[in-house]
C-alpha cells in the first residue's frame, strides 16, 4: 500500500494532474524524516497496519525467510537451497536503486552466476525482485542510453528486514538511507500510476532516476531525501536538461523526503513524497 492508501500521505499533489499542465501549491509536508524512516521500515504491507514498528519489522523478517523456504519454490517446485536465496537477497538489498549486474551479485555472495540468474528469475516470477528497466525511447542527442536495469525488491521495507535495519540505523546512515528512499519512491510512483516506471543514464553521465509515461506528458523525476536549496538546485539542473533530450512533452519533478511542495520558476515542480496521489 503506498502512503496515500495508508493515510500517512495528504494527496495535495496529483501525478495525473501534474502531467496534465496543473502548478503545485505551496504546501508544507507534514512528515518528517523520523517519520518517513518508520514507514519505510514498516512497509506497505496491510498485515502491518496496526501492529508495532518492532511487530511489523519482526514481521518482514519472517516473510523474508519463508520467501527463502518456501515461495521461491512455487514457479516451478525446484527446491533451492534457503541460504543461499538469502544471500541472494541480502545482496540484493545492500544494492537497493542500483544497476546491479548478475556478476556483481555473484561475486558479492560467492555463488556462480548460473544459479545466481536462476534465484533472480524465480524472485521475479514470484514479484520479490523487480527490475527498473532502463528507457528505450528515442531521444534528441546521439549520446547512447545505457541498457542496465536498477534492482528494487517488491518493498524496501524487506530489504531493510533482510539487512536488519532500524530507523536510527538509517539516520547514522544517509547515503545508504537515501538509496533506500529512491526505492521507496519508485514503489510509490509505480503503485500510485499504475504505469511502468523506468530510469535513463546516458553514456556522457546524465541520468534521471524515474522516467513515468502518462497521457498527457512524461513525468521526469529526481528523488532526493533532502530538500535543502542547494539539493534541489541540483536536481533541477539535470531534469532540465534531460528534458530538452527526451522526445514529447515532459514534466520536470523533484521528488523530496519532506520539506515544502512548489513551483519553481524555471517550471521543475517539487513535491514531498507524503503530498502525492494518483
Amino acid at each position: 500500500m503506498t502512503l496515500f492508501e495508508t493515510g500517512d500521505a495528504t494527496g495535495s499533489v496529483s501525478l495525473q494532474n501534474l502531467a496534465a499542465g496543473e502548478e503545485i501549491r505551496a504546501v508544507e509536508s507534514s512528515m518528517n524524516i523520523s517519520t518517513l524512516f518508520e514507514r519505510m521500515c514498516r512497509g506497505g504491507w496491510p498485515a502491518n497496519l496496526g501492529l508495532t514498528l518492532a511487530q511489523a519489522q519482526a514481521n518482514n523478517r519472517d516473510y523474508a525467510r519463508t520467501i527463502a523456504e518456501v515461495d521461491i519454490r512455487t514457479p516451478d517446485g525446484v527446491k533451492r537451497d534457503p541460504e543461499k536465496v538469502m544471500k541472494v537477497l541480502r545482496s540484493l538489498s545492500r544494492g537497493l536503486a542500483t544497476e546491479m549486474s548478475v556478476a556483481t551479485i555473484a561475486k558479492d555472495t560467492g555463488i556462480n552466476w548460473e544459479t545466481i540468474s536462476d534465484y533472480l528469475d524465480s524472485l521475479q516470477r514470484i514479484f520479490i525482485s523487480e527490475d527498473q528497466l532502463a528507457w528505450s525511447q528515442n531521444l534528441r542527442s546521439r549520446t547512447p542510453l545505457r541498457k542496465a536495469p536498477k534492482r528494487h525488491l517488491a518493498d524496501p521495507a524487506l530489504a531493510l528486514a533482510v539487512l536488519n535495519v532500524s530507523p536510527e540505523a538509517l539516520v547514522k546512515n544517509l547515503p545508504f538511507a537515501g538509496q533506500v528512499f529512491e526505492s521507496f519512491v519508485v514503489h510509490e510512483l509505480r503503485a500510485l500510476t499504475a504505469r511502468p516506471v523506468y530510469h535513463a543514464r546516458l553514456e556522457d553521465g546524465l541520468e534521471v532516476d524515474a522516467l513515468v509515461e502518462m497521457d498527457d506528458a512524461i513525468l521526469a523525476v529526481e528523488i532526493k531525501l533532502g530538500h535543502s536549496k542547494e539539493i534541489v538546485d541540483g536536481a533541477a539542473v539535470s531534469l532540465l536538461k534531460i528534458a530538452k533530450i527526451l522526445e514529447g512533452n515532459v514534466v520536470p519533478l523533484v521528488i523530496t523526503g519532506s520539506g515544502m511542495s512548489y513551483q519553481r520558476l524555471d517550471g521543475v515542480r517539487v513535491a514531498a513524497v507524503d503530498t502525492l496521489c494518483p
